[in-house]
């Protein structure tokens, strides 16, 4: 493994738990359906996952261009 993929990885772990800890900040519970709770857990990790990615694609191209 190079020093760039465990780079890159650090950087997209930390932004998926800094993308997971600001979704907490909005109230999904007013745009959902009652009772379907694991969709929304699953829209949820969904939603995560995509920020961080494009965060960490943010964060690497702004690293790597500096």
């Amino acid at each position: 493994m190079s020093i760039t993929y465990l780079a890159r990885l650090l950087i997209l772990i930390c932004s998926f738990a800094v993308s997971f800890w600001a979704l907490g900040a909005l109230d999904f519970e007013k745009c959902l359906k009652a009772n379907h709770v694991q969709q929304a857990q699953v829209l949820y990790w969904l939603m995560a996952f995509a920020l961080a990615y494009l965060v960490s694609g943010f964060v690497t191209s702004l690293v790597y261009w500096a």
